[in-house]
């Protein structure tokens, strides 16, 4: 499983921090803003597993692939679902936004545990071999892919039309000091996390930042969650 996680990690930071829908803000067209976000994450899933790009990747019957082969067909992948679950817009009106984000995210996880050879477990290691790893992984759940299910939710129950960007960016900051207390040593990040999410909850009641209850529960209950199951991982 060490492969997949870095695999994992490559591809949350690709999504959330190089999507294809920053770069088609620079006038770019959408295939190749594309073919630039895909480009991302396979340099960043070399360069995360470097050391294991000979081997035995992915095997069906007489075909085997190293590291770069299933990469390659990873990416090919990755295109198709970007465009089945991110375009066109008429695609809407089959499945809910919301939906689609988990989904896409749900097929693109079990594609990278497909590719993923036993890397890990064949060397006597366990599922979650590096846990600061694991802890990053948990980090951009939090922000980067809680955000998107939010905004979908939001847009779809017709909570809050869109978003900004800085409300986006303040909000993930909440979910991730959240997180970040459920790796605290001890017993005290139970109290502290807490104290955060009663101070969470009196700022968006006062209306000192905008956010929908959806956000502040929906995304403090996930931050709490990831955090506790990552914590579980580090200090067992």
């Amino acid at each position: 499983m060490l492969v997949f996680w870095r695999l994992f990690l490559a591809l949350l930071v690709t999504d959330f921090i190089f999507q294809a829908e920053k770069f088609t803000g620079l006038k770019m067209r959408r295939a190749t803003a594309e073919f630039i976000h895909l480009s991302v994450f396979f340099i960043l899933a070399c360069a995360f597993n470097y050391r294991y790009l000979d081997a035995v990747w992915f095997s069906v019957g007489p075909v085997s692939l190293s590291g770069i082969p299933s990469l390659i067909l990873f990416s090919a992948a990755h295109y198709a679902l970007d465009a089945l679950f991110e375009t066109p817009e008429d695609f809407s009106s089959v499945l809910p936004r919301t939906a689609k984000v988990i989904w896409h995210k749900i097929m693109l996880f079990w594609a990278l545990l497909i590719i993923s050879p036993d890397v890990g477990l064949s060397e006597g290691r366990n599922l979650f071999p590096e846990p600061v790893l694991i802890a990053f992984c948990g980090l951009f759940l939090v922000t980067g892919y809680t955000s998107s299910v939010i905004c979908s939710y939001e847009e779809d129950a017709c909570i809050i039309k869109k978003q900004s960007r800085d409300e986006i960016y303040f909000t993930a900051l909440h979910r991730a000091v959240m997180y970040g207390l459920c790796l605290m040593p001890g017993f005290s990040w139970i109290l502290f996390c807490a104290i955060w999410f009663v101070l969470s909850w009196y700022a968006a009641t006062r209306r000192f930042f905008d956010i929908s209850n959806f956000n502040l529960y929906y995304g403090g209950a996930f931050a709490l969650i990831c955090g506790a199951l990552v914590r579980l991982i580090i200090y067992a």
